[in-house]
């Protein structure tokens, strides 16, 4: 009986959000109705759309927990499927404190498991996400910033001045968090963790194209060397270390310098433009034929941040 709350929306009029969310954690904790519940709720939105009057209606239940199961069960959608969801509540998913990019580099990794098809995932998620007209709260429209606004935006920063990237910055807080902060309770630390996330999610949109080379050096710095990503990179393209000569050595503490100056670091060593250093450095590692540039700046699983590889 309380399995219909969740299969049928509208259903729970009779008891409260409280209750509501009760029955939800009890129903999804059993694998046989786990599956349901995300099949129930999927095609309930797509029927109905996913407007923002219907978002608002829903936020504190069915919405809610339809991002919430989409994001821990990843590995059961389909990537064609998977690509047209996202775009739809990937910024809500932000807002709830998710972690969007590390879950789906797991995805690419463990379910895709094929570099070829994770390209083509990632290139259509990103195609999708770059044309969402879907605001990033649907609470605030009036001044509100569409996906697609802010994707273009982020797109052209190199031309907007520190201040202009700095107020950005701060509004796109203001609106990723708003409302949603009494919902979810996430404290201010969260918050600027969340956004840094988000900010760093459109910086790998926008600046990363070869998604498996990065999802590589992902998991392999969150230790899982067991499972292998078939990458579509041909052999002659991989640099090989033992044709690293003197004639191109060169001291990774200057290239380290050359990486500070051209782009913004915190007093942690984190930058929201990790996907390009990565990229900048990888290019740098093939100019100098030094594959161990590459690895000079890397993902620490221990502390969950990124740190420069100083015993190179």
């Amino acid at each position: 009986m309380s399995l219909n709350y969740l299969l049928q929306p509208n259903y729970y009029k009779d008891i409260s959000v409280e209750q509501l969310d009760s029955i939800f954690v009890d129903q999804w904790s059993r694998p046989n109705n786990s599956r349901k519940i995300f099949e129930a709720l999927d095609s309930y939105f797509a029927s109905i759309g996913y407007g923002d009057q219907v978002i608002q209606k829903y936020y504190k239940t069915y919405w809610k927990y339809y991002v919430w199961c989409t994001w821990n069960s990843l590995n059961t959608i389909d990537s064609n499927r998977l690509a047209k969801i996202i775009p739809k509540q990937f910024t809500t998913a932000f807002a709830m404190n998710i972690k969007v990019t590390d879950k789906l580099f797991n995805y690419i990794y463990y379910t895709i498991g094929d570099g070829k098809l994770a390209i083509s995932f990632y290139r259509e998620l990103r195609n999708n996400i770059s044309s969402e007209n879907s605001y990033i709260n649907s609470f605030i429209k009036k001044d509100g910033y569409r996906i697609s606004d802010i994707y273009s935006k982020f797109k052209k920063d190199i031309i907007m001045s520190t201040i202009e990237k700095a107020e950005l910055t701060a509004e796109l807080k203001r609106q990723l968090f708003y409302i949603h902060e009494s919902y979810y309770s996430l404290t201010e630390e969260e918050q600027k963790d969340a956004l840094y996330r988000f900010l760093s999610f459109f910086d790998l949109l926008i600046n990363v194209d070869d998604i498996v080379t990065l999802v590589l050096r992902y998991t392999e710095a969150t230790d899982n060397p067991d499972i292998y990503l078939d990458s579509p990179v041909e052999e002659k393209d991989i640099v090989d270390s033992e044709n690293v000569t003197k004639s191109t050595a060169v001291r990774y503490d200057d290239i380290i310098a050359d990486i500070r100056k051209q782009f913004t670091f915190d007093s942690e060593d984190q930058t929201p433009d990790f996907g390009v250093v990565l990229s900048r450095l990888d290019e740098i590692a093939k100019e100098k034929n030094d594959p161990a540039i590459a690895e000079l700046y890397y993902f620490d699983e221990n502390s969950g941040k990124f740190k420069w590889n100083i015993n190179n």
